[in-house]
């Protein structure tokens, strides 16, 4: 699989890997793997039917990045708006597809593992 191939896969599913992001733990990536069609995901470890390795996912750097801070368990936007934990990925998804949108470099949790 190209990068350019895992990228598109990547883009298509970004609520699911960004949901696999904030569960990974810190300095420990958790491998992604999927299917030819970009369909069928397997976390950690390979399955029959998802065995291509798409890249690896980071725990998201959340001091100084994505617009938000945590204190305690709880989260907040730099406007001081509370994230409620459970609407984390949620927030992240969208804060990426605006960057997307805009032109501007994210993605540095998603480690490709295309050729």
């Amino acid at each position: 699989m190209t990068n350019e191939q895992a990228l598109k896969i990547v883009c298509a599913n970004l609520p699911t890997l960004v949901s696999v992001m904030v569960r990974a733990q810190k300095g420990g990536p958790v491998d992604v793997f999927c299917d030819p069609s970009g369909k069928e995901f397997s976390f950690s470890k390979p399955s029959a039917e998802a065995n291509i390795k798409l890249c690896s996912v980071a725990a998201p750097d959340l001091e100084g990045c994505y617009g938000i801070r945590r204190e305690g368990n709880s989260f907040f936007t730099d406007e001081g708006e509370e994230i409620p934990p459970v609407q984390l990925a949620d927030h992240l998804t969208k804060y990426i597809t605006d960057l997307m949108k805009d032109g501007s470099e994210w993605g540095w949790e998603f480690k490709l593992s295309g050729g």
